[in-house]
């Protein structure tokens, strides 16, 4: 496989690879200043942001964001589709939307929904004794 000289040489081999064999990949550079609560995260993802475009990233994956008014800020300091998580503060799709967010990830919050769900029907299973729940 063929390796290009610096500091990213993993990437660039992967990358190279897929533009070798005439495949697509999409980067969605992820930063996580509000997950971790650096100081300024907004405008530390705002400079991120502008470094990963200029790296060539195709996303902004932005975590533990739920302000809506900062995610618009966001939005409109980059020209990367912005994707951020559906949480509980901020579940409406249609607000991520006008606060100009392209990508929605659910993360572990569908697997726990599954799960509790699925918990729930199993129960009822067992106490009535009948398979009648799960129709």
């Amino acid at each position: 496989m063929y390796r290009k000289k610096n500091t990213h040489g993993r990437a660039n081999n992967q990358i190279y690879h897929f533009e070798k064999t005439n495949q697509k990949l999409f980067i969605n550079a992820r930063t996580d200043g509000f997950l971790q609560k650096v100081e300024s995260p907004l405008e530390t993802t705002i400079k991120r942001a502008k470094l990963y475009q200029e790296a060539g990233a195709d996303g902004l994956f932005v975590t533990a964001v739920s302000d809506p008014a900062t995610i618009k800020e966001i939005a409109l300091s980059t020209t990367l589709p912005l994707n951020v998580v559906g949480t509980p503060k901020l579940s409406s799709i249609k607000t991520l939307s006008e606060c100009g967010v392209r990508r929605i990830s659910m993360t572990v919050f569908l697997y726990k929904a599954t799960y509790n769900r699925l918990e729930n029907l199993l129960k009822a299973v067992i106490t009535e004794q009948s398979f009648e729940p799960m129709f």
